[in-house]
């Protein structure tokens, strides 16, 4: 009994780490894979003074690799659907697998009509440069200088593989002062499928896990007692069988 409990701990033991490593290998193994494919953003804004822009803006990425870098477009939406406000392509330039430049230009054309290349007037600008280290927590985290309209210094956060949040914290006044921008990012991916039914899978195999040691352990105290009933029942037989020897 004791040694079939062992092996159901063990074997639930065993399930547990595999599910672990299993969610484990979704990290990113690089920004290009990362971030490619349908995001939506929020914005917030947080003012010097403590105020917070009641209007949350939304936005969306649609990014593709093509190489060895990423385009795509960039849009915010407004109260109507059909209206877009703030179009730009993005170029993302690799280096390596978590570092290299974010670049945006503006389009004056409809995004998903025409193509970039009949843009040929597109002045991309570079954004913010990254480079993703791993932090104590097990998070990708790149941080420097952000180039847009207002200067200021960034930190772009990889919280996991499908959300990001990226703060922005603009240096000095000016005239162009939007506060700090805290963009939240976040894509739907499909889970795999221990990711997904693994919880219920293991739930269920502790709980077959459970009625086999059970069914183990009454067998063998079955077992027990026919050998010790056919103990008991030894001598007695024996000593009849003497008895009708002597008989005899």
């Amino acid at each position: 009994m004791a040694a079939a409990a062992h092996s159901t701990v063990l074997l639930l033991l065993f399930l547990e780490h595999f599910f672990a490593l299993s969610t484990a290998a979704s990290s990113p193994s690089s920004f290009a894979k990362w971030f490619e494919g349908k995001w939506e953003v929020q914005i917030i804004t947080t003012h010097t003074d403590g105020r917070v822009d009641d209007a949350v803006k939304t936005g969306q990425y649609l990014m593709r690799n093509e190489e060895s870098r990423l385009v795509g477009v960039y849009f915010e939406n407004t109260t109507e659907p059909s209206e877009l406000t703030n179009p730009m392509r993005v170029r993302v330039e690799i280096d390596s697998e978590f570092k290299g430049v974010f670049r945006t230009a503006r389009s004056t054309v409809d995004l998903f009509s025409s193509s970039e290349s009949e843009e040929p007037e597109l002045k991309f600008k570079t954004l913010f440069e990254f480079d993703f280290n791993l932090n104590k927590n097990g998070h990708y985290v790149s941080t420097g200088s952000w180039h847009g309209k207002q200067k200021g210094v960034y930190q772009f956060l990889i919280t996991s593989p499908s959300s990001f949040v990226l703060t922005v914290m603009p240096l000095g006044g000016g005239e162009h002062n939007a506060g700090v921008q805290t963009i939240m990012g976040h894509k739907s991916i499909q889970k795999k499928f221990f990711e997904q039914y693994g919880p219920t899978a293991l739930i269920f195999l502790a709980f077959i896990a459970m009625k086999f040691v059970r069914r183990v352990g009454d067998r063998k105290r079955k077992m027990r007692m026919q050998r010790a009933a056919a103990a008991r029942n030894t001598p007695s037989q024996k000593t009849e069988t003497g008895d009708k020897e002597k008989t005899t």
